[in-house]
Order: C-alpha cells, then sequence, then structure tokens
C-alpha cells in the first residue's frame, strides 16, 4: 500500500511539473509573440510616419508659387520675363525679388541694390509701393532707367494675375505728388506693354 500511495504522489507530481513548463512555455510563447506584434507594428508606424513626412514635402512643393518678374535686357530697351518660384506670393515679395535682381543671364536689375522700400500696400486692387528718398539720389537720372523701373515694377505687380492688382502707385516717402527722376509718379503706373519682349 505504501508503494501504491508513494506512485500516486509520483505520478501527481511528475503531471504537476509537466503542467506547469507547459503554462511557462505557453506564457514565453506568448510574450514572443507580443514581442513580435509589437516590433511590426512599431515598424509600419516608422513606415507610416515616413509617408506623412514624404507627402508633407511633397505638399509644400506643391504649395510653391509660380511668378514672373521683369528685368532690362541688355541693351536696356526691352524688359525681359524671368520665371520665380516663391512661398507666398504677394506684392512684397515680388518688390523684394525685384531688389535681389536677377538670376538669369543677360537679364540687368532695374532697381538700385541701395534701393530702401519703406512699405508695400493692396487697397481696393491698388498697389502702393513707397521708397525711401534715396531711391532717386541712386538713379543716375536718365529718363531711360526711371522708365524701365518704373515699368518694371509695374509690370511685375499687374501682369501676375494671381495678385489681383489692377494700378500701381508709386510713393517717395509716403508722397505721392513727386517724381522718380525725370518721371512723374503723381498717378498710378501705366506699363508700357511694347517694352515686355
Amino acid at each position: 500500500m505504501k508503494k501504491l500511495i508513494s506512485l500516486v504522489m509520483m505520478s501527481i507530481l511528475i503531471f504537476t511539473l509537466v503542467g506547469c513548463n507547459k503554462k511557462k512555455e505557453e506564457v514565453t510563447t506568448t510574450k514572443k509573440n507580443v514581442k513580435i506584434e509589437s516590433e511590426t507594428t512599431t515598424k509600419e508606424n516608422e513606415s507610416d510616419n515616413k509617408k506623412e513626412n514624404e507627402s508633407d514635402d511633397k505638399k509644400q512643393s506643391e504649395e510653391k508659387k509660380k511668378a514672373v518678374l521683369f528685368f532690362s535686357d541688355d541693351q536696356a530697351m526691352y524688359l525681359e520675363k524671368e520665371e520665380i518660384e516663391v512661398e507666398e506670393l504677394n506684392a512684397e515679395v515680388l518688390i523684394n525679388k525685384l531688389l535681389e535682381g536677377p538670376k538669369q543671364k543677360n537679364h540687368y536689375a532695374v532697381l538700385p541694390k541701395e534701393a530702401k522700400v519703406l512699405s508695400v500696400k493692396v487697397k481696393d486692387n491698388t498697389a502702393y509701393v513707397d521708397f525711401d528718398k534715396s531711391i532717386s539720389k541712386k538713379l543716375s537720372g536718365s529718363s531711360a532707367e526711371a522708365t524701365m523701373l518704373v515699368n518694371a515694377i509695374g509690370a511685375t505687380l499687374t501682369l501676375n494675375k494671381d495678385l489681383n492688382i489692377k494700378n500701381v502707385q508709386l510713393l517717395i516717402d509716403g508722397n505721392k505728388d513727386t517724381v522718380l527722376g525725370p518721371i512723374d509718379i503723381s498717378q498710378p503706373i501705366k506699363v508700357d506693354m511694347s517694352m515686355i519682349k
């Protein structure tokens, strides 16, 4: 009888140990599955983030707007177009781009680099571009130079249709009843379309 009880006890002990090991293996296997699932989820998240970043970059490049600036040709007789891309399309940005000067070969600046723009405002489809009085001193005094400058500003602002600017009024220190070189700027600019190539 002692042998029988010992045998039953041993069997119970063996079954208990074997059953515990199976549960331990199941727990370990479950942990591995969770870890694998976690790694897969992390990789999927990284892939999604990469796709979102690429999409954002694509949107930013798509958001750039095309614009046209007008600069003097090499003979100072005509205005030539120079296409650019800008993040934000408005009158102030384009005037600042004119100040920076052309990027293309055989195009020449129409604004003196030292010219100071006090403000650029748009009201009722009219752009008001206010320069510091020193701009008059920066011009050589020739009517050809002043004509190029006035027409380049006018063409740049009115021919970029997305700006919806119909008129351009130049100001010197806030005053429109003045001249720019030999050009009377008391009235809005009338662009001479024959100057544009």
